[in-house]
């Protein structure tokens, strides 16, 4: 199929430079200028190298475009050498495939269980997994957010609205430990009021705590729990601790 179609373009082209010489194209002999085999097969091994070219030019900028994104994400990087690596227990890769087949819903999660039980793990897959579809995301403690706000007073730079909108924009915001806070209403409101607005633009969002959901939801309110059944839920990691059962391996190691 490709040497006949590069065939009719060559005759095609031989049409148009003849026609652009004043002869009439009725009385053009086009079988008499086709081109030799060997002609037609060089033609069509240029075309198959510049597909070649164009595919590996395309895929390097898509991989420019994640690693750029990525970059921005500012992962945290204990748990990159793991990345989408953890295929046990079943009840963690459930949830994280639950992640995965949501990405781009909107949805607003929470990801609660005891410390050391993959709750960042599983996050930071479903970040990787979301920069690979060219999505920008990106990972924050809950209080790196209210510095960023707190740093645009008394004279700083930016404004609290661009503060918001920044974390607004991102495809995927993960918050780590959100309990984390000062309890004050201004912290409770602005927090509030950012999830809010990613609600809005059907933003996904990922809330990370160590606290029993019964805290959490005393903690957060509840408009951000009506959010959270609306669009997504809590995911409670109750299975064993990763973190103690490392350390139970390396204590028999040695």
């Amino acid at each position: 199929m490709a040497e006949e179609a590069t065939t009719k373009r060559l005759r095609e082209l031989q049409v148009q430079r003849e026609m652009a010489q004043g002869r009439p194209a009725a009385t053009l002999n086009v079988h008499a200028s086709i081109p030799s085999p060997e002609d037609q097969s060089r033609a069509s091994e240029r075309l198959r190298a510049r597909e070649v070219e164009r595919a590996r030019y395309e895929e390097s900028m898509r991989r420019m475009e994640i690693s750029r994104h990525w970059f921005e994400a500012q992962p945290p990087r204990r748990h990159l050498p793991m990345l989408g690596k953890w295929s046990d227990p079943p009840e963690f890769v459930a949830k994280r495939k639950w992640l995965y087949d949501r990405a781009g819903a909107g949805y607003l999660v929470a990801l609660l269980g005891n410390r050391g039980n993959g709750k960042t793990q599983m996050a930071t897959d479903a970040m990787w997994e979301q920069c690979l579809a060219s999505k920008r995301v990106r990972y924050s403690w809950a209080f790196s957010f209210f510095l960023d706000v707190r740093a645009t007073f008394d004279g700083g730079e930016g404004t609290e609205q661009a503060v918001v909108a920044s974390y607004v924009a991102w495809d995927l915001l993960v918050i780590e430990e959100i309990a984390v806070r000062g309890g004050t209403q201004f912290e409770d409101n602005l927090l509030i009021h950012t999830i809010d607005q990613r609600y809005a633009a059907m933003k996904d969002t990922i809330l990370i705590s160590n606290q029993t959901p019964e805290a959490f939801r005393a903690s957060m309110g509840e408009s951000v729990i009506d959010r959270l059944r609306e669009t997504g839920g809590i995911i409670e990691c109750t299975w064993p601790s990763f973190r103690e059962q490392n350390r139970d391996n390396k204590g028999r190691a040695g």
